[in-house]
C-alpha cells in the first residue's frame, strides 16, 4: 500500500515565519519612508534615532572664549607682578641713595663762600675833585709813501654812466660772427671700408655650423630605433589637411537627423564618427613639437 507522511509544524516554526513576514513589512515601510523622507547626512540619522550630534562649532567657540579668558587672566597676573616689581626696585634705590646727596649740591658745596664787595658812599667831606684839563688831540705822525688826505680836497662826483643796450649789442655781435657750417664727417678712402673682415664671416658659419650638427646629434639621440622625425615644414602640412578633414567630416556628419532608422544610415553615421574620432587622435599627435613615424 501507499505510505502516507504527516509533517506537524511546531510553534518556533510559525514564531520564525511571523518575524521574517514582519521584517519584510518592516522593511518596505522603511524603503518607503526613505524615498519619501530621505536622510539629511550622518546627522539626520543620528537624530532619527534619537541621538543628540555633538555641535562641534559650538565647542570649538567654548573652547576659544575659554582660552581667550585664560590668556587675559594670565596677562593681568603678569603685569601686576611686573609692577610689584618695579615698585620693590625703586624702593630700594631710595634706601640706598637715601643720604647722598646730588651732584649739583655737592658742587655748591665744594666752592667757597665769597662775600660780595660794595663800593663804600662817600662823605660829602670826602669828595675831592681835580681840575679839568684842556683836551689835546694826538697826531700820528705820516707814513712815508701814503697821501695826507686830509689836506687832500674833496673830489668831485663822478659823472653817471649811460645804461647800456645790451640787446643792441649782442644783435650786433651776432651779425659780426661768422656761423660755423655743417660738420662734415671724413670718408675714409679705405677700399676695404664697411667691409666685414672675412675671418669673422668664417667664423659666424662656423659656429652655424656647430649648432646644427649638436641639433642634428640631439635629434638622432631622441629618435626611437626603427623612426624617423617629420620634418616641422611636413608636420604642419600635415595637421592642416587633418584640420580640414575633420571640418568636412563633421559638416557631413550634421546633415544626419537626430534619429536614425534605417540601418544603412546608422552605418554611414557610425563610420563617420569613427572616421573623426581617427581624424582627432591624428591632430593631437601632429600638434605635438615632435613626430615620428615608422621608417
Amino acid at each position: 500500500g501507499e505510505t502516507t507522511f504527516h509533517y506537524r509544524i511546531g510553534p518556533h516554526a510559525l514564531e520564525m515565519s511571523t518575524a521574517r513576514q514582519i521584517s519584510k513589512r518592516q522593511a518596505r515601510g522603511d524603503a518607503m519612508s526613505s524615498i519619501l523622507n530621505p536622510v539629511n547626512g550622518y546627522r539626520g540619522a543620528l537624530e532619527r534615532k534619537g541621538v543628540k550630534p555633538k555641535n562641534h562649532h559650538m565647542e570649538n567657540l567654548r573652547a576659544i572664549k575659554a582660552k581667550q579668558y585664560h590668556n587675559r587672566i594670565s596677562k593681568a597676573v603678569k603685569n601686576e607682578a611686573d609692577i610689584q616689581k618695579e615698585q620693590e626696585k625703586r624702593v630700594l634705590r631710595e634706601k640706598m641713595f637715601k643720604d647722598v646727596d646730588s651732584r649739583v649740591a655737592q658742587h655748591k658745596a665744594a666752592e667757597p663762600k665769597k662775600g660780595h664787595q660794595f663800593l663804600r658812599r662817600q662823605s660829602a667831606g670826602n669828595l675831592t675833585t681835580s681840575p679839568a684839563k684842556p683836551y689835546v688831540s694826538k697826531k700820528v705822525k705820516n707814513k712815508a709813501g701814503l697821501p695826507d688826505l686830509s689836506r687832500d680836497p674833496i673830489s668831485a662826483r663822478r659823472p653817471e654812466s649811460k645804461p647800456k643796450n645790451f640787446v643792441a649789442n649782442n644783435r650786433s655781435a651776432a651779425a659780426t660772427t661768422k656761423r660755423r657750417g655743417p660738420k662734415q664727417n671724413k670718408i675714409s678712402t679705405n677700399k676695404n671700408f664697411g667691409k666685414i673682415p672675412d675671418y669673422i664671416i668664417e667664423r659666424k658659419i662656423e659656429i652655424a655650423q656647430q649648432k646644427e650638427a649638436k641639433r642634428q646629434a640631439a635629434q638622432k639621440q631622441e629618435v626611437p630605433p626603427g623612426m624617423i622625425l617629420v620634418p616641422e615644414a611636413e608636420r604642419l602640412e600635415t595637421l592642416r589637411q587633418l584640420q580640414a578633414g575633420k571640418k568636412e567630416v563633421a559638416t557631413q556628419l550634421a546633415r544626419f537627423p537626430l534619429v536614425v532608422e534605417t540601418l544603412s544610415r546608422k552605418q554611414a553615421k557610425q563610420a563617420l564618427e569613427k572616421k573623426m574620432k581617427e581624424i582627432e587622435d591624428a591632430i593631437k599627435t601632429f600638434k605635438q613639437k615632435k613626430v615620428f613615424i615608422e621608417e
